[in-house]
């Protein structure tokens, strides 16, 4: 499916864009999905772009992330992540580090050399628990690093977290 905002490509089985969180199908007259304003606490007009080649991982991320009234988008690649973060300025980054073409890793450190983006708070979320890693994405200036499998919870409190620093 293309999006007719942005333009992204993305599965069927997508509510929303992941690269600009317009809802598929029909939509509101402002064409963008979002959540309720009782369920906008946390979130209020922060933008967290989520970076993971596993759509099922950026739906579940993206829908709880706009329950809780954040923003969400989504790359699915680190070329497509230093676009999106580039064009767009996230708030949070919450990146993947095992991806297609530039791993988060490199992703990280390209982010961190950019004057204008360098700033945003990114937080690893992975699979590989492997110390080698961990110091990789410390040294590239990562805020936080989560495992696989995590709560909802405990991404919603490393995001909060990383927005107060």
């Amino acid at each position: 499916m293309r999006c007719p905002e942005c333009g992204g490509e993305y599965a069927d089985s997508f509510a929303f864009c992941p690269y600009c969180g317009r809802r598929a199908g029909p939509t509101s007259p402002s064409g963008k999905a979002g959540a309720s304003q009782a369920s906008r606490t946390a979130g209020a007009e922060r933008t967290v772009l989520i970076v993971d080649d596993d759509e099922s991982i950026v739906r579940l991320l993206s829908t709880d992330l706009r329950f809780r009234g954040y923003k969400a988008i989504a790359a699915l690649d680190g070329e497509q992540a230093l676009m999106i973060t580039h064009r767009m300025k996230p708030d949070v980054i919450l990146m993947d580090i095992a991806m297609p073409g530039l791993n988060g890793i490199a992703v990280i450190e390209k982010i961190r050399q950019s004057k204008l983006v360098s700033h945003i708070p990114i937080i690893i979320v992975t699979a590989f628990d492997r110390a080698e890693f961990r110091q990789q994405a410390r040294e590239a200036g990562i805020t936080e690093f989560i495992l696989k499998p995590f709560s909802p919870e405990q991404i919603a409190a490393a995001i909060e977290g990383a927005l107060k620093r």
